[in-house]
Order: structure tokens, then C-alpha cells, then sequence
């Protein structure tokens, strides 16, 4: 199974996919549904093009809950080029009112992996500073 997602269509953080109460941890910092979409909107007019590949999920249902865990393999794309990445990520689900919702996420790098995105990660540890 292999998904491709653009940044802004994956996320959609208006209330349609997300739970109110949503947050992800990613580089080291927890992010809450406005945070990441700020960020993502400004790496989006900084010219910063995202790919994602959801990439050998593991998938569990439970009544109203869910979780997934995958291989995320993607790139970075900006005028310097295109820098490949992969995360390790997981996600918690919970059906609310008939409707899947997220409402957590973990992204974080596999070990050992020496393409480190210094000039993304710098941005975004500084957005979670704010």
C-alpha cells in the first residue's frame, strides 16, 4: 500500500480531519493543530514543497479508536533542490460523532539516518519555540 500526500491536502487542520484537542511531536517539540499548519503555510510561500509516502502501515481498529504506525519516505523540495527524507510516524484515531478524527501524532527520524534537514528542522524547532 502506498500513499502520496501534498502537505496542505494531507493535514487539512480545519476541524475536518483533526480533533479539537489534536497535537503532534515532531523534532523534539509538541505542536497543536494551529502551530503545525502556521508553519506548514509559511514553508509553503517560502517556496518549500513537501511529499509524503505512507509507506508499510500497520493498521489496528478497536470499536471507536485506531492507530497506525508507518514508514513515512518523502522529500523536501525548494530552490536548492530536493532533499529525500523518511520518518518513522505513528497516529491515534478516535471516531467522534460518526467521524474519524486525529487526535495525535509522533513523527521522528529513524535512527542513523544521516540526512539530517538542518535548514528545515532549524525553522521549525524555532516555530515551537514561539
Amino acid at each position: 500500500m502506498r500513499m502520496k500526500f501534498q502537505s496542505m491536502a494531507i493535514l487539512q487542520l480545519d476541524g475536518h480531519v483533526i480533533a479539537s484537542d489534536f497535537y503532534i511531536f515532531d523534532v523534539g517539540a509538541r505542536f497543536n493543530g494551529d502551530t503545525i499548519m502556521a508553519f506548514i503555510k509559511a514553508q509553503h510561500a517560502a517556496g518549500k514543497r513537501y511529499e509524503w509516502n505512507v509507506t508499510e502501515p500497520d493498521v489496528h481498529i478497536s470499536g471507536n479508536t485506531a492507530w497506525i504506525a508507518y514508514v513515512n519516505k518523502g522529500s523536501i523540495t525548494d530552490a536548492s533542490g530536493t532533499a529525500r527524507q523518511n520518518w518513522l510516524e505513528s497516529a491515534f484515531l478516535e471516531k467522534q460523532a460518526g467521524a474519524w478524527k486525529l487526535v495525535f501524532m509522533h513523527s521522528t527520524r529513524p535512527h542513523g539516518d544521516s540526512r539530517e534537514p538542518t535548514r528545515v528542522t532549524s525553522r521549525l524547532q524555532t516555530t515551537a519555540r514561539q
